[in-house]
């Protein structure tokens, strides 16, 4: 759910307050993801994510 949010608003911030998350607690959430699979899962971009 928080990794579908932040591909879908393009950035950390946004799925955080679509979620009402903190920015931090979506980067862990994450970091912890990708931390799992082994992959990176999305490529910052600017402000945003890829």
């Amino acid at each position: 759910m928080i990794f579908r949010s932040v591909v879908a608003t393009g950035s950390v911030a946004a799925a955080a307050s679509t979620l009402g998350y903190s920015p931090s607690a979506i980067s862990q959430h994450l970091a912890a993801l990708q931390r799992e699979t082994g992959l990176q899962l999305l490529e910052r971009v600017g402000r945003g994510v890829e």
